[in-house]
């Protein structure tokens, strides 16, 4: 027999009763086949006294252990708590339910669900249920959750999952970003990208998600949106969290391009100052010294001709540094404020330059320029179309190369167009140092530079700007 049984009337515990022994009812029957049969330890409480003893046990629970090893067979053996635990079942006839752990000490206890039913006055029906490994899972799971949120609390950018169709599925906007939006966390919960921005913003999320998905790569979107009342620039990154889900990390990098900005604006006010010195101090002195010579030269070549030689050699020499010192004035101030200069020339100098010095075809085939282009993104613009240029002529073995300068929708847009041997999709996107340069100084003027390939070989580089208002 599976289950024993122990006489409360004078037998000692743990003392077997043989079934045939003992009358039973049919109902007795099905509850002691069903007693047997449970997959989890069960055992049967019988107070006696103040005092409750095990009288039966199933298979089970003969397995586990527990309270049927050994001599035990009283509840007080075990602990005053059970017997306090089933005096309250009995008493009140209420099932209890809770979980505990056993042995209550050291060096391993067990986590248990143990459920106390009264089935007679003086009966109570324990089961048992070890959720040990249950337990554990459960408390390594809220601590990994409480070590995520502590990482998403010390983390100062803004964190998103979105589905694939644009959904937001959860949101983490620090105190510091939150000042910066239109709306707040509430806001974007249950709603979609389309609903809370314009249709541009939301056509470009949808298209970084897409790769996202489709690559495992991260990706990176800059781009630039208005917040309390200034332009503010934004990182945003993408990564694959699920078949059909992103993690977008959002971070403000204004203060960063500010001080990119500073120091770019920094470096071209102290090379438009050197430009301005060669062209108005050192050019000038020079053209001065040229300007005296050449009377002397005519005056001494009836006089003594071997002289007049040296003195037109000299004044050779001048015209080649005079040109050479203009020439490092252009290079430095390219689009000089005060010089009557406007991008457009600056690009077609460029061509011609490029055309003599690398020899190969350069031609600008639009300058269309807006009037409030400031020096500060002309220069930009101007050194970027140079990088461009110099990276195509001498990595990309270009033999044509394509200027476009024109404005579209309030910004002024510059595009380079080469048909050199072009580059794979992950290098075009990757940071070289001229890429670095050109992204650094798009940003610098509020832009940013995009290199894509060109059908049939060579690439694309691509920048814009806005216009800066009058006086910014």
């Amino acid at each position: 027999m599976s289950s024993q049984r122990v006489d409360s009337r004078g037998a000692g515990p743990g003392a077997a009763i043989d079934a045939a022994d003992v009358p039973r009812s049919p109902d007795e029957s099905l509850f002691r086949r069903h007693f047997e049969n449970l997959p989890k330890p069960a055992y049967i409480w019988q107070k006696v006294g103040d005092d409750f003893l095990l009288i039966a046990h199933n298979e089970a629970a003969a397995a586990a252990g527990g309270p049927c090893s050994g001599a035990a067979g009283s509840a007080r053996q075990l602990s005053e708590q059970l017997v306090m635990r089933l005096t309250e079942c009995a008493e009140t006839q209420t099932v209890l339910r809770e979980e505990i752990d056993y042995p209550p000490a050291p060096p391993e206890p067990r986590r248990l669900i143990v459920t106390m039913i009264p089935v007679a006055r003086d009966v109570v029906v324990q089961h048992s249920e070890d959720i040990t490994d249950r337990h554990r899972a459960e408390q390594e799971l809220r601590a990994s959750e409480a070590r995520i949120r502590a990482l998403m609390e010390a983390n100062p950018d803004m964190l998103v999952r979105v589905s694939r169709d644009g959904d937001y599925l959860d949101v983490h906007i620090p105190p510091g970003v939150s000042k910066n939006l239109p709306f707040g966390p509430e806001h974007f919960h249950g709603h979609n990208v389309a609903e809370l921005f314009e249709p541009e913003f939301a056509e470009a999320h949808a298209r970084y998600r897409r790769k996202a998905l489709e690559t495992g790569e991260v990706q990176l979107w800059q781009y630039a949106r208005m917040a309390g009342g200034r332009t503010r620039y934004i990182d945003a990154r993408f990564h694959r969290s699920g078949d059909d889900e992103v993690v977008v990390a959002v971070t403000d990098v204004t203060e960063r391009v500010d001080l990119e900005r500073e120091v770019v604006n920094s470096v071209e006010r102290e090379r438009n100052m050197i430009g301005h010195d060669l062209h108005d101090g050192l050019g000038q002195l020079l053209t001065g010294v040229k300007l005296m010579l050449e009377p002397l030269k005519r005056n001494l070549s009836a006089a003594d001709p071997r002289d007049a030689n040296a003195l037109s050699q000299a004044v050779d020499l001048l015209n080649q540094a005079i040109a050479q010192t203009s020439e490092l004035a252009r290079g430095l101030s390219p689009v000089p404020r005060d010089g009557g200069c406007t991008l457009a020339n600056a690009l077609q100098q460029l061509a011609r330059r490029t055309e003599e010095f690398f020899n190969i075809s350069c031609c600008v085939a639009r300058s269309d320029v807006a009037d409030g282009l400031n020096e500060e993104c002309s220069n930009n613009l101007y050194r970027i179309a140079q990088e461009a240029i110099t990276n195509a002529a001498k990595h990309g073995k270009a033999t044509r190369v394509e200027l476009r300068c024109y404005v579209r929708n309030g910004r002024q847009v510059l595009e380079i167009e080469d048909n050199g041997e072009g580059m794979s999709e992950p290098k075009a996107n990757a940071r070289g140092m001229g890429m670095h340069i050109m992204q650094y100084r798009a940003r610098a003027i509020g832009g940013q530079a995009v290199v894509r390939c060109r059908d049939g070989g060579g690439v694309i580089v691509s920048c814009s700007c806005p216009v800066p208002l009058p006086g910014q």
